[in-house]
């Protein structure tokens, strides 16, 4: 089995920011992130968030975005800003980078979109770092997603604030 990816042209529609305001979801977390900070983006897709979180850490930092759709790694690629480094993998393999070096971590809608969720949250636990922050939602719940291994996830992280919208679920951790 492999992760299921969504058109890239289905994440780039204007319609999207009618049904997920980005600044809404932006506001859950934006205050977490300083200038200089390093940032992953897993499941970036076409690039809807990447250039926001760029913004957020200044040319001091780097949004690592990370996207296993070649077609949505291309559109990405060619709207990035220059503090972003494109990653073609699945945030199940983050290989690339060392353990704890990451400051915040964003992953909008893709644990549910993998074929080994519990895999793509232990890579995330692990190149965060010590204190540092992640935004995390799925589709549906976390229990849903994860089954029982969302519940010996959570006992491992301090859960900062959480809600639920129409179609999601989300939270704010903090790797202790």
């Amino acid at each position: 089995m492999q992760d299921r990816y969504i058109p890239p042209f289905l994440l780039s529609n204007p319609l999207r920011s009618v049904i997920t305001p980005k600044g809404k979801t932006l506001s859950r977390f934006s205050g977490l992130i300083k200038k200089g900070d390093r940032v992953i983006d897993l499941g970036a897709g076409p690039g809807y968030f990447v250039n926001d979180l760029a913004s957020l850490v200044g040319e001091g930092g780097v949004v690592y975005a990370v996207e296993p759709n070649p077609d949505a790694v291309k559109r990405l690629r060619s709207r990035a800003l220059s503090n972003v480094k494109v990653y073609q993998a699945s945030a199940d393999d983050l290989s690339f980078l060392d353990d704890e070096t990451i400051d915040f971590a964003f992953s909008n809608l893709t644990l549910c979109c993998m074929a080994d969720p519990v895999k793509g949250a232990s890579e995330m636990l692990r190149v965060l770092k010590g204190g540092a922050h992640a935004y995390v939602s799925v589709t549906g719940s976390f229990a849903s997603t994860m089954g029982m291994a969302w519940t010996r996830f959570a006992e491992g992280i301090r859960l900062i604030s959480s809600g639920k919208g129409m179609t999601e679920e989300w939270v704010v951790i903090q790797k202790p």
